[in-house]
């Protein structure tokens, strides 16, 4: 129960600390966790950081795209990719959001021991 107060209290200091560490903790929240336990992460985490935060906006739609890497005490890595894409029309609004996660057994791994691509589709009328 003690890991998961801390990675509880990672999570929270991370949402705070930037709006790209908010989006970062909800794409994390939403990321796959493996059954292997050689693959979970440990928390509290040794490291995050945001790799890349690009917001675009054309016309209803805005785009964010999003990369996070975390390593466990453990040292797992998790690499997740994220891209969240919101248009907005008079008659709908439509919410699209793909993550690909890496999990990596070592953090000096170049190799993925497993990878998987989520795609979650909302639309309100």
């Amino acid at each position: 129960m003690a890991s998961q107060e801390a990675k509880q209290a990672d999570m929270t200091e991370a949402a705070l600390a930037s709006p790209s560490s908010l989006s970062a903790h909800i794409v994390e929240m939403h990321a796959v966790k493996p059954k292997d336990p050689r693959l979970r992460l440990l928390y509290p985490l040794t490291s995050r950081r945001v790799l890349s935060w690009e917001v675009r906006s054309l016309g209803d739609t805005t785009e964010t795209q999003l990369t996070v890497e975390s390593v466990g005490r453990n040292g797992v890595k998790r690499v997740v990719d994220a891209l969240l894409r919101l248009t907005t029309t008079d008659r709908a609004v439509e919410r699209i959001v793909t993550i690909h996660t890496k999990l990596f057994a070592r953090y000096q791994d170049r190799m993925p021991a497993f990878k998987f691509l989520q795609t979650f589709i909302d639309c309100s009328h």
